[in-house]
């Protein structure tokens, strides 16, 4: 972003082959955590997040190991998976386009 301004970040994420414990971190600071089910979407909303001017980085980290395709006899895919994820939205605070 040219400019800090707060967020409103939306997504939905479901973990692949078994349910996860997620972390989300903005910027290295911890902003969400939940369990996600691996057999439907969630939708996940993080308001009112704090951008920096600059690159920002949203991570979101499983506790458990991730899983691969391969190893559990679904295909010949040998790439790790934890979380696949939809539908990202990245919005102004509705009021509030400045950090506190």
């Amino acid at each position: 972003t040219h400019e800090a301004r707060r967020v409103d970040i939306q997504l939905d994420v479901i973990a692949f082959a078994n349910p996860r414990r997620a972390r989300f971190y903005l910027n290295g600071k911890q902003v969400f955590g939940a369990k996600i089910a691996s057999d439907t979407f969630r939708h996940v909303m993080i308001p009112n997040l704090a951008l920096a001017s600059g690159t920002n980085e949203l991570v979101i980290h499983s506790i458990e190991p991730p899983d691969q395709p391969a190893a559990l006899g679904m295909n010949d895919d040998t790439r790790y998976f934890s979380f696949v994820v939809g539908q990202l939205s990245i919005t102004p605070t509705a009021g509030d386009a400045a950090p506190r």
